[in-house]
């Protein structure tokens, strides 16, 4: 990973020596101003008001800028990139000379490059270095440095350099604005204090924003608070409080807190206490809290273990007919169409060939999709609607609404925790109406669970008892190879900006490199196991 960042208002703070060279000036009454935009507005009302400000800029970015002060926790950042092998750099719109210095008396750059030497941004602790420092005279310049460095995300306090024609897409927005209100122009992410910086880059680090927000949702200090899980769209910690520990999660977008806390709250409201119950959450800010539940995560499946797992879809089945279940719209990409499902997969290969190709990774890509990939896509299309006709369905027949269920849709041991009451289930960011045959594969197909061959069974035989569905051990076998490819899509997402970002929201740190090249690995162990269940002749999930 590569961060850029700015150096002027970002890294140095000047709102302290623009206010001493005001007053040295006699440009200020004693009236409080304190930053340097008021300053500014201040002194631009006074007579030859401009010429003055142009002229004490000309000091605080020349001669007197070893008096100007780092932003707090600055350094600290750049301490931390280092000790996480993150490649940082500086890239400053910045000219040689001020205009206010015709006889070009002082190097600006040179006063800078003093300034970061002085205030140990170059020492052996920082991830910094002379030569990653760079001066652009001009803000296109600037931002064509940024595409050029290849910066995975970029921290500035101006607006203006993200909305620079020319700004890389696939570079982050990162806006250092310590007043803490969001402008209405921006809708990429704020940061108002380096602290946040450095907590948004290490999964182990509350917020510090967002701790006061938490304790006012709760009427409770928060004493203390240590990460304990999350995924790739979210960051989870134990919080601990007078009334003992709650669940903290912060989530990356909206609607998942939306669909979590409705699902947990319907869910212990008809008695199921196998899930957290929900305490607070904050829309705005998108976190939740959680009640907190006491156990281990499931590192060895037992039969047990599929007993419980289908009791409870069994439960949720139950629930599925009751009072409240019809407030739920369908769970993430619910599809109860064949058509449908090959949309989704066709829609996420050409969303996958749309990306920015900025990797070396690309052309191994690419001769996974073409050679290997699309041909798959064809074969297995074809066979799922050989079938299909054979049971008299056409691809656009969408199955009855009495046969869905309620689903938390990323359902399995990897969501799972092992209590003293027997196994909790967590993570229903996804929840809502679903097809069981999606229900069950995604069990069986999940990559991050390791079960046996024969508890798969078990489960898959246990759903489909419960559903009482003639139809559905059929679908299964055709649609089954096809969710296969469609976690092959998903699994190759890294590819996309947009994904990677969910990532280094939940606290990766990994070089984008390693990352892909390990999901394409996946991706094409998947491929085999898709292919492996279509060329099987014998159905692997059976009513026993």
């Amino acid at each position: 990973m590569r961060i850029g960042v700015d150096l002027d208002n970002t890294i140095i703070s000047y709102d302290a020596l623009f206010r001493l060279l005001a007053d040295e000036g006699g440009f200020l009454a004693d009236d409080g101003i304190r930053s340097k935009k008021e300053v500014r507005d201040t002194m631009w009302i006074q007579e030859n008001g401009h010429q003055n400000w142009t002229d004490i800029q000309a000091l605080a970015y020349g001669p007197r800028i070893g008096q100007a002060e780092a932003f707090p926790g600055a350094l600290a950042f750049f301490e931390f990139c280092q000790r996480q092998g993150i490649d940082t750099c500086i890239v400053s719109h910045k000219t040689e000379f001020a205009a206010s210095d015709p006889d070009r008396t002082c190097n600006l750059c040179t006063a800078a490059m003093s300034w970061l030497e002085k205030n140990s941004f170059f020492s052996a602790a920082s991830s910094l270095t002379e030569d990653k420092v760079y001066f652009a005279s001009t803000r296109q310049k600037k931002v064509d440095i940024i595409k050029e460095l290849g910066c995975d995300m970029f921290i500035d306090d101006l607006i203006e350099v993200f909305v620079e024609p020319g700004y890389p897409g696939q570079t982050e927005q990162i806006l250092f604005f310590p007043k803490g209100v969001r402008p209405e122009a921006f809708t990429g992410t704020l940061c108002t204090h380096w602290d946040q910086m450095i907590a948004r880059l290490d999964s182990n680090v509350l917020d510090p924003a967002l701790k006061p927000l938490v304790e006012a949702a709760l009427d409770v200090e928060i004493t203390g608070a240590s990460a304990i899980g999350g995924g790739r769209n979210s960051r989870v910690f134990r919080i601990e409080t007078e009334h003992g520990p709650f669940a903290l999660k912060h989530y990356h977008d909206q609607h998942r807190l939306d669909a979590e806390f409705a699902a947990f709250a319907f869910l212990q409201g008809q008695g199921v206490t196998l899930v957290p119950e929900p305490v607070a959450l904050d829309r705005d800010n998108r976190f939740a809290v959680y009640s907190f539940l006491q156990g281990g995560g499931v590192s060895e499946v037992t039969d047990q273990d599929i007993h419980d797992c289908i009791a409870f879809i069994k439960t949720l089945r139950e629930l599925s007919g009751g009072v409240g279940a019809g407030g739920f719209g369908p769970a993430a990409e619910a599809f109860f169409r064949l058509i449908d499902i090959e949309k989704n997969i066709r829609d996420r290969v050409a969303r996958l060939a749309g990306r920015a190709r900025i990797s070396e990774m690309e052309s191994r890509l690419e001769a996974f999709l073409q050679q290997r990939f699309l041909p798959a896509v064809e074969e297995m299309t074809a066979r799922a609607r050989a079938v299909y006709a054979d049971m008299g369905l056409a691809v656009d027949f969408e199955i009855p609404a009495s046969n869905w269920i309620l689903s938390p849709s990323d359902f399995g041991f990897h969501n799972a925790i092992r209590t003293e009451s027997g196994l909790a289930f967590l993570d229903f960011e996804y929840f809502g109406w679903d097809d069981p045959a999606k229900l069950i594969s995604d069990f069986l197909l999940h990559p991050g669970m390791d079960v046996s061959l024969d508890l798969r069974e078990s489960f898959g035989r246990g759903v489909l008892a419960i559903m009482d569905d003639p139809a559905l051990e059929r679908r299964l076998g055709v649609l089954l190879p096809l969710f296969g490819l469609k976690w092959c899509m998903i699994l190759l997402n890294e590819f996309l900006k947009t994904d990677f970002d969910r990532r280094r929201f939940a606290g990766a740190t990994d070089a984008r490199s390693e990352v892909l090249e390990a999901q394409l690995a996946k991706a094409e162990r998947m491929l085999r196991r898709a292919r492996a269940y279509a060329q099987s002749e014998i159905i692997l999930i059976r009513k026993g």
